[in-house]
């Protein structure tokens, strides 16, 4: 028994490496599910960026059955949503930073990023709020900014940032988009594109492509 343990530990050690994992910060694995979303939503890296879990498991924002949503902890740089003069998000220099970003992560955090549809839609000025973008829609979105309904949804700890940044859903003025105000406040007169604020995409992962670690443990000499 111990010789057949033995000859399949390589094959384990191999899955393992594999598969990308995620440092976390404080609290435990068993609590990720259960703080997501809230001010004390765990911290994970992540393809080189910090993140905060804003739903998992089929429960709170953007959330699907065996899947981790995170939000970036901060903006990863600035962006105009767009220089050809459109409100469309799948023409827009921000899909094309953000889309920069997925970029940057190598091939295991790459495989483990669980792809989206961001749907057409216009501008709704109350609840349910809009979940969509202007223009065509974006098939396979790994990275994406909030919709304002997403946006709603959000924790507000999570979402006061101290810094405006984009979401993608259109408002109903010509040439502006909404996005997060300095104090946490989603502005649905939204802000002209041409003006230059934060990324702040988020992003969905296979739970079962993924591997825990804290960030005690994953900083570590191997």
């Amino acid at each position: 028994m111990r010789k057949k343990l033995l000859a399949m530990l390589p094959c384990l050690l191999i899955i393992m490496v594999m598969l990308p994992v995620l440092a976390y910060g404080v609290g435990q694995p068993s609590s990720i599910g259960i703080n997501a979303n809230t001010a004390g939503a765990i911290e994970i890296v992540y393809g080189g960026q910090n993140w905060r879990v804003i739903g998992y498991d089929g429960l709170e924002v953007a959330s699907e059955a065996n899947t981790i949503t995170l939000l970036s902890k901060d903006i990863i740089g600035k962006t105009v949503f767009s220089t050809n003069g459109s409100i469309a998000y799948s023409e827009s220099t921000l899909k094309t930073s953000v889309e920069a970003i997925y970029s940057s992560f190598d091939a295991r955090e790459k495989a483990a990023v669980v792809p989206c549809t961001l749907e057409t839609g216009t501008y709704i000025g109350a609840a349910p709020w809009c979940d969509g973008i202007a223009g065509d829609p974006v098939v396979t979105a790994s990275l994406w900014p909030l919709s304002t309904a997403e946006a709603y949804k959000v924790n507000m700890s999570l979402l006061n940032i101290n810094k405006n940044y984009w979401l993608r859903s259109p408002t109903n003025k010509i040439k502006f988009v909404s996005y997060c105000t300095l104090n946490g406040v989603i502005d649905l007169t939204g802000g002209s594109i041409t003006y230059s604020i934060g990324i702040r995409p988020a992003m969905k992962l296979d739970l079962s492509s993924i591997l825990f670690t804290s960030a005690a443990e994953a900083g570590k000499p191997g």
